[in-house]
Formats: C-alpha cells, structure tokens, sequence
C-alpha cells in the first residue's frame, strides 16, 4: 500500500481560507510596518531611547492584560464578528496615527503621549483579534487539511513579519511617516 500524494496547496483550494491568508498577510505586513514606524517618529519627537521602549510596553500591557478575557470571548461568541470589531479598531487607530502626523505642528505640541494611547487601544483590539482569528482559520476549512492550513498561515505570517519592517523603512526613509 502506498501513501497518497501530498497536496502543499489543499488550504488554497478553498475561497475562504485564502481570504483569510491574504487578510493575515495583509494585517501582519500592515502591523509591522506600523511599529517601525511609529517607533522611528517617537524617537524623531522625544530622542530619547527609553521612549522606544514604552511603545511596546503601551502595547503589551493591554493585550496581555485583556488576553484570558479575549480568549474566553473567542470561544463563546462569533468569531466572525469579533474579528471584524477588532480589526475595526485597528483600522481606527492606524487612522488616528496618521491624522496625528498628517496635521503639522500637532504631535510637536503634545509629545507623544497620543500616539502612546492609539498604540494601548490597538494593543486591547489585537488582544481579541487573535484568538478569534486563529479558531477562525480552523473553522474555514476541513480538519483533513489542517497540516496544509497550518503550514500556509505559519508561512505567510512568517513572510510578512520580516518584509513589514523592511518596506516600513523604506516607506519611511523615503516618503516620511505619513505615507
């Protein structure tokens, strides 16, 4: 008897789970740019290293603060639902951020202390949008092709979290923190 011939794009083959890969690729690459720029436009505001530092400690406090919470939630209530109000709150707040240094003047007068709240509420909304989304992707496709699911999300998240960075420089070097 002979195995059966493995099948590296069975996930793909399914509209939904491919929805899905290119919404995590998409929010993954979205983040990480987020983060470098954010982090080189505090040191732009505040020249001071430990600033950097607080970024991601205004993140990290809410999302592990609110995680047993969101991870409850997620097993409870519609995941569908709670992704979309997550990512909605993440799409707000990316909206904030570039309002804050879209109106000249406005961040020099203030500091950094708004982008520092716009960081602590997306940090809440990824709290949530995690565990939903991760039982989600398990939802979209039969569990007979998980392995291939899970190989395709690992990579494509993978994929995205070492160009977001290196387009965020980019983006940044050459056309500023608004673009």
């Amino acid at each position: 008897m002979t195995a059966a011939a493995h099948d590296p794009y069975a996930a793909l083959r399914y509209k939904p789970y491919r929805w899905f890969i290119v919404s995590l690729f998409a929010m993954t690459l979205a983040s990480q740019m987020r983060a470098v720029v954010v982090g080189w436009q505090i040191y732009a505001l505040t020249h001071d290293p430990l600033s950097l530092g607080l970024i991601g400690l205004a993140e990290v406090v809410p999302f592990v603060g609110s995680a047993l919470f969101a991870g409850h939630l997620a097993d409870v209530a519609n995941r569908r639902r709670i992704s979309l109000v997550a990512l909605s709150a993440v799409l707000i707040c990316a909206v904030m951020l570039l309002t804050f240094t879209s109106i000249p003047g406005f961040l020099e007068r203030r500091d950094a202390w708004p982008i520092y709240v716009v960081i602590f509420v997306s940090g809440i909304a990824r709290s949530f949008l995690q565990p939903a989304r991760q039982a989600l992707g398990a939802e979209l496709i039969p569990r007979e092709l998980y392995a291939s699911a899970i190989a395709w999300r690992s990579s494509t998240w993978q994929t995205a979290a070492v160009a977001g960075p290196a387009l965020g420089g980019v983006l940044y070097r050459f056309f500023g923190p608004t673009a």
